[in-house]
């Protein structure tokens, strides 16, 4: 009986073996999982950390002290070392006064090309009345470069009893100073800088006509009525212009019609050209038809 007793003791321990490795390659299994769990959550505690961090920083304002500090004490190693702005080079400029450009760069008396703000300058720049673009660098060791393009004007833009200068585009430049600029196109009414591109363009089609027109005037925000140098009148269409300004560029070739005593050309209804008289000429008609009646 000993002897089996024995013999079924060490058959329980040799099956107890087995069940101990399987719970050492579970905890170990455990752990595995976890520390890959940890390893994958670290980023994240970082970053999530680093975002209150520095929220907290900018909050306080403590980044922008040490920013602060660093410029202050780089500008004054650039004055020490004479990198001082002590010239303005400036391109471009024609109608834009070079007092107002100075002051729209804001440059300060003994100020280093270092702490000089390009982008803020070039958008003080650009604010400037004729000014459509401008670019602003610093030249080491003194200078600061501008160079700008300028609005090119196209017509006068008589609206609300003020004049404008325009662009092609309908850009409004300056009332001011336009004196010599009457010899550009005027338009008027509402709507006469949103469609000047298609006036201009119109014009630059048929110049025999149009280097006659002392103003244009925008009806109804549809069409144009052109009043020439000698006072006629022309009507045009709201649509199919080119081909009513063709006919009529025709009609005055052939038949010299501006020059005779008229003072209304009207095209605005297709296929069809009104042509009236001035007072004094229609008077002479009836005259002339009352002694042929009279005679008959």
């Amino acid at each position: 009986m000993p002897k089996i007793a024995s013999t079924l003791s060490k058959k329980g321990k040799a099956a107890a073996r087995p069940t101990a490795r399987g719970e050492r390659e579970a905890q170990s299994l455990r752990r595995r999982r976890r520390l890959k769990f940890v390893q994958r959550l670290l980023p994240v505690v970082v970053l999530v950390i680093g975002v209150i961090g520095g929220v907290y920083l900018w909050r306080s304002g403590l980044i922008q002290e040490a920013a602060d500090v660093m410029v202050y004490h780089g500008d004054k190693a650039a004055k020490r070392a004479g990198l001082t702005v002590t010239e303005i080079h400036i391109t471009g400029q024609q109608e834009t006064a070079l007092k107002d450009i100075r002051t729209a760069l804001g440059i300060v008396h003994g100020q280093s090309v270092f702490s000089f703000e390009l982008e803020g300058a070039r958008k003080r720049v650009e604010a400037l009345k004729w000014v459509a673009n401008a670019s602003v660098a610093r030249r080491l060791p003194n200078h600061i470069s501008v160079h700008i393009e300028e609005h090119i004007p196209a017509a006068l833009w008589q609206h609300d009893q003020k004049v404008w200068l325009l662009t092609r585009e309908g850009i409004k430049i300056t009332d001011q100073r336009l004196a010599h600029f009457y010899h550009l196109p005027l338009v008027v009414g509402r709507g006469a800088d949103d469609a000047l591109d298609g006036y201009l363009a119109l014009a630059g089609l048929y110049p025999s006509l149009f280097g006659r027109v002392e103003s244009a005037v925008r009806v109804s925000e549809r069409r144009w009525d052109l009043t020439l140098d000698n006072g006629v009148r022309v009507r045009l269409p709201d649509s199919n212009v080119e081909q009513a300004c063709l006919k009529l560029v025709e009609l005055e070739k052939k038949e010299r019609l501006f020059a005779r005593d008229i003072y209304l050309v009207d095209l605005r209804i297709a296929g069809r050209m009104v042509i009236r008289l001035s007072e004094e000429a229609a008077k002479m008609r009836r005259q002339n038809l009352k002694t042929i009646e009279e005679d008959i």
